[in-house]
């Protein structure tokens, strides 16, 4: 059960990065990059505490460009570990419902298999 809870969990990472990710970079990454237009303030700020003025822009190209890579990044772990982790479970449910059918099939009086055809 933990398991399948991680799945969906990551499965749901893997859809925001898609589902929210993507048109945050539309609307507001790709206008900094090709139209010259100026980032956030607050984001603005944290990058002039960490480079000099006269590196601000080749800064703040830099960051923005990065988190396209990052949320491709942040789509492709969720994925993965959602596909992975959705077959562990799928594979453990079906060997429990073998077992469960082999045991049946071990309970049934010996009268009841030498009536069925063979094969069926």
């Amino acid at each position: 059960m933990k398991l399948f809870i991680a799945a969906l969990a990551a499965g749901a990472l893997a859809a925001a990065a898609s589902g929210f990710g993507f048109p945050l970079m539309i609307a507001k990454v790709f206008p900094v990059v090709f139209d010259n237009t100026q980032i956030p303030p607050e984001l603005q700020d944290m990058i002039a505490r960490l480079v000099a003025p006269e590196h601000m822009r080749m800064a703040v190209l830099l960051a923005v460009c990065s988190l396209l890579p990052l949320v491709f990044a942040v789509r492709g772990i969720g994925t993965f570990f959602n596909v992975y982790w959705i077959s562990i479970v799928s594979m453990k449910v079906l060997e429990a419902i073998r077992l469960d059918a082999f045991s049946k099939l071990q309970t049934l009086p010996l009268s009841f298999i030498d009536r069925q055809k063979r094969g069926t």
